[in-house]
């Protein structure tokens, strides 16, 4: 949710499923987008939903008013979600548990959606990546993209996966820069082989306060993060994030749609040679984490449930 929150400027969506927590953000601009899918078992000892839609239950709430909740709970024994109504009104209700006794109860406002054909709660359908590779040092990357803001409002990200390099490059009339960014990992689409895929480059231009943001957002969480490009889609960060006993926490997937770049507008390869310097995974080849975290089906509206952690 706190990574989430970086990207969402009001609102956003929660999918409860019996296996799956989905945490759906998209900025007003209907730009940049994070889904994030976090195994139930991981979360919740013990878990009950009851609706028409298959056990889905889709809510729309204020991404801050639930993190304000929920940090009520950072050192409790017990917290326990349920979904009540109040005056007629819908709630996620938080009822917390402490050390000493004390009972704390936090009450969120939501909107409960529609699970079934709401597209808004879907992931993009981007096409098979060209370039796929690991990301081992986004702290870098975000410090350098961060001052690259100031000088354009568009940033051109050069790949190859054959290389395991990535440039990255603002230009206005007074200055270009650029940035290159070398060792990096290829990530396969299958596990025996990284072939024929893995002489994949992409030259795509995005917006540089969107994938700024991005790049903070990573930070908020312990992850594996991989780089995906798509030349005819778009880009997407992708975190695989590791959980504290056994089986994965979930996953965390940016979207950030491209920005046309010009026929001839290529990397200068002189320049790439130049200024070279040493930098510090079906059809996606994420993994078996990422295949799990379907999105949320069903049929109609929502019903009720509640859940123990």
């Amino acid at each position: 949710a706190e990574a989430c929150s970086r990207v969402a400027s009001l609102h956003a969506a929660l999918v409860f499923s019996p296996a799956l927590l989905k945490i759906i953000a998209q900025q007003d601009t209907a730009k940049l987008r994070v889904f994030a899918n976090v195994n139930m078992a991981t979360v919740f000892d013990e878990v009950k939903l009851r609706s028409n839609a298959d056990n889905h239950i889709a809510l729309e709430l204020s991404l801050a008013h639930l993190i304000a909740a929920l940090k009520a709970g950072l050192t409790a024994t017990k917290v326990t979600l349920r979904l009540v109504q109040e005056d007629h009104r819908p709630l996620l209700q938080a009822e917390i548990e402490t050390s000493g006794g004390m009972a704390i109860m936090q009450k969120v406002p939501i909107v409960v959606m529609a699970v079934h054909s709401n597209a808004s709660l879907v992931e993009p359908d981007v096409a098979t990546p060209e370039v796929r590779l690991s990301m081992p040092d986004v702290g870098l990357m975000r410090t350098t993209v961060d001052r690259m803001k100031q000088f354009d409002k568009l940033l051109n990200i050069y790949a190859k996966m054959d290389e395991g390099s990535v440039t990255l490059g603002v230009a206005n009339e007074v200055v270009s820069i650029k940035t290159f960014f070398k060792n990096l990992h290829p990530q396969a689409v299958a596990a025996e082989s990284l072939e024929p895929e893995a002489s994949g480059t992409a030259h795509v231009r995005v917006d540089v306060a969107d994938f700024a943001r991005a790049l903070v957002a990573t930070q908020q969480v312990p992850a594996s993060t991989i780089l995906c490009i798509s030349r005819s889609s778009a880009l997407v960060l992708h975190l695989l994030v590791a959980g504290t006993g056994d089986g994965d926490f979930g996953t965390i997937t940016f979207y950030l749609p491209l920005s046309s770049v010009e026929d001839g507008d290529e990397v200068d390869e002189a320049d790439n040679e130049e200024e070279e310097r040493p930098s510090p995974r079906k059809r996606w080849g994420l993994g078996a984490a990422a295949e799990a975290h379907g999105g949320a089906g069903g049929g109609g509206g929502g019903g009720g449930g509640g859940a123990g952690g």
